[in-house]
């Protein structure tokens, strides 16, 4: 019940939470809306996926990752007919490519080159398949504790990203903690 509130509260700020778009697993009304579990469910799946793919490059990891960014537009403004089905799937389609570019982002300072093919691929195309029925298993699953699960991977999911904005926050402001005071990236201090 109370990590059922925390969530409920947390969600509230960020999705509409219309109970005619939501997800009743094993009768537990999910506190987010189907495209919402997609997004922050799907962050949090997206983590294993990553750890193994994140160091996927090339001009076709770019463009299919851009373009699940672009897609959930189509379905976020309504401009397809979409049930329950597609937008979490849109959602969570949305959720790998934002965290793909996080992760690249993050993963910027490493020298080795990134890779395109290979165990890594196989790894990464697999996780995210086996992400997104997994997902779709979950909201449909007869099990009021399907619910606690979906809740408990949206709040990983959402924190996860949240963590992975403040890095890139750190990084992109250039700033560093030294001793005793703030020291600009490239050497000129300040406190």
């Amino acid at each position: 019940m109370i990590l059922d509130e925390l969530a409920r509260e947390i969600f509230g700020f960020l999705c509409h939470q219309d109970p005619a778009r939501t997800w009743e697993p094993g009768g537990a009304v999910l506190v987010m809306c189907a495209r919402c579990v997609g997004v922050y469910a799907g962050f949090a799946l997206a983590v294993p996926m990553l750890a193994v793919g994140s160091r996927l490059g090339g001009k076709a990891m770019l463009w299919a990752h851009g373009a699940s960014v672009v897609q959930v537009a189509v379905f976020g403004f309504h401009l397809l007919p979409a049930g329950a089905t597609l937008r979490t799937l849109s959602g969570q389609v949305f959720a790998v490519g934002v965290m793909y570019f996080l992760f690249q982002a993050v993963r910027r300072a490493e020298s080795s080159p990134p890779e395109t093919r290979g165990w890594r691929l196989i790894g990464y195309l697999s996780g995210t398949a086996a992400a997104v029925i997994g997902l779709q298993w979950l909201v449909r699953l007869d099990q009021p504790w399907a619910a606690t699960v979906v809740d408990v991977l949206a709040l990983v999911g959402l924190g996860v990203f949240g963590g992975l904005a403040a890095v890139l926050l750190v990084e992109v402001v250039g700033y560093r903690r030294g001793p005793g005071r703030l020291v600009v990236a490239d050497g000129a201090g300040g406190s």
